[in-house]
């Protein structure tokens, strides 16, 4: 693995898990650049960073609320880095256990793009294309 992608997991992938586990929506968020893009293929939008951080916001407050824990894991298909610059491919998996409900599991694909300012990655790009998921693309979780 390239210093690149180490650095990656260390400002990005392993407290985006971290957060999402905990619930700490201010982690989370912190791991964004202020001009954010995010796209959802499924939903058919694009919007910036406030409209995200408070899609989350209300996300992580209905999790807690319900009693939920939830998890997010990463595999990736490609990644690749060109100095402060990173594009990254690969499937998602969000396994959530509910006191209320039998525990569930959704699997998606996700691309993002990163820059590194002032020597910390953050993502500047988040798309969820439409597309087919882990189970149905033969992924071996």
């Amino acid at each position: 693995m390239t210093n690149a992608l180490e650095e990656l997991n260390r400002d990005i992938w392993r407290p985006f898990v971290a957060a999402y586990g905990d619930l700490d929506i201010e982690a989370f968020l912190a791991l964004h650049r202020a001009d954010l893009i995010r796209i959802s293929g499924t939903a058919g939008r694009v919007h910036g960073y406030d409209e995200y951080a408070g899609q989350m916001r209300e996300f992580f407050a209905t999790v807690t609320e319900r009693g939920d824990r939830i998890r997010i894991d990463f595999r990736f298909d490609e990644r690749i880095t060109d100095g402060d610059l990173a594009s990254e491919r690969g499937l998602f998996r969000l396994s959530v256990t509910s006191p209320a409900q039998p525990p569930r599991t959704r699997y998606g694909r996700f691309h993002t793009l990163a820059r590194n300012t002032e020597g910390r990655w953050r993502l500047v790009a988040d798309y969820d294309p439409v597309g087919v998921g882990a189970r149905s693309a033969g992924v071996n979780w």
